[in-house]
């Protein structure tokens, strides 16, 4: 689990990401993301009912994004991210998702 310092949790803050954030379609996921006046990057994960009926599919996703970012953090700047799985999400390997989720710091970088 990702410290409460490194989550995105208010609406009013994903609604700021979703706003005025850029946004890049990756294989498996929809990535947003935009600088913050903090000192360190903060992340959202959404999984919705779309990708998976069963919550164990859903939670697995999610832990496995949780582990992945935690390494990726302090390449992440001060910045928000916002993650977002697509349908196809779901079956995937985990090196898959790993690959996918590095191309959010080229993207980021840029």
């Amino acid at each position: 689990m990702l410290p409460k310092l490194f989550r995105l949790s208010k609406k009013s803050d994903f609604d700021t990401v979703f706003k005025q954030g850029r946004r890049k379609a990756l294989r498996y996921f929809f990535v947003q993301w935009l600088k913050n006046e903090k000192n360190h990057p903060r992340i959202g994960i959404i999984i919705s009912n779309k990708v998976s009926k069963k919550a164990t599919l859903r939670n697995k996703i999610k832990r496995r994004i949780r582990e992945i970012v935690w390494n990726m953090l302090p390449s992440l700047g001060s910045t928000d991210v916002i993650i977002l799985a697509k349908t196809g999400s779901v079956n995937i390997p985990y090196n898959a998702i790993q690959q996918d989720l590095e191309n959010i710091l080229y993207i980021i970088k840029k």
